[in-house]
């Protein structure tokens, strides 16, 4: 009976221990996702997308909108360089206009019957990579531009700070790491180029992402 009765004891002991252990263990993978998710934010709100759209998925449609993109890229994105996220997105603003008659010009030398329009708005992105770079997915602010009925697959990038680049530009434009440690902080930036050991908390990240802005 004093067998059965410290064996019993020994049993609520260890049911209390895993208990223990398991409530450490959820606190501890809680911490790392709210930290995780905080430095996913703290790039959202430092980035500005570029969002091209199609006017269909005709080969031709599909070779103008890189076209476009190449343009814009070329001329505005070493506009924005060095700056902090409220002044880029300020002068995105101001050059929207002059972004759109880039756009229209480009279209109208390739004997395009139709139009493109620029606007500054904020969009959902699924987690995308750019090469060594990969941004988490959720809501930013994005420069779309928009070709004709806009019906075709769309392109998109990081415009600021500039983490894509137009095939013309040479790769010693790319971001360096001290642009991109000022930009994000040193934290959030390695989170940026260290995506293959996140790659879980990002696939956890882009399904909550899209239960809370599926509701909205």
């Amino acid at each position: 009976m004093k067998n059965r009765k410290n064996k019993l004891t020994l049993n609520r002991f260890e049911f209390s221990a895993l208990l223990a252990l398991l409530f450490v263990v959820i606190s501890l993978a809680v911490g790392s996702m709210t930290d995780f998710a905080s430095n996913c934010k703290n790039i959202r709100d430092n980035t500005i997308r570029l969002h091209v759209i199609a006017n269909s998925d005709s080969a031709e449609d599909q070779q103008i909108k890189l076209a476009v993109r190449d343009a814009v890229l070329e001329q505005y994105s070493a506009l924005l360089r060095g700056q902090s996220k409220s002044d880029a997105l300020e002068n995105t603003s101001a050059l929207l206009d002059e972004i759109e008659l880039t756009a229209n010009r480009l279209l109208a030398e390739q004997n395009i019957n139709c139009s493109a329009r620029a606007e500054l708005v904020e969009m959902y992105f699924a987690t995308t990579e750019y090469g060594e770079f990969t941004m988490p997915a959720g809501r930013y602010d994005a420069l779309r531009i928009t070709i004709g009925e806009a019906k075709g697959h769309n392109w998109w990038c990081v415009m600021f700070p500039p983490l894509c680049l137009p095939a013309a530009t040479s790769g010693d434009a790319l971001i360096t790491d001290t642009e991109l440690y000022r930009q994000f902080g040193r934290t959030s930036a390695e989170l940026v180029k260290s995506a293959p050991k996140y790659e879980v908390r990002f696939a956890l990240l882009e399904f909550f992402q899209r239960l809370i802005y599926k509701t909205k």
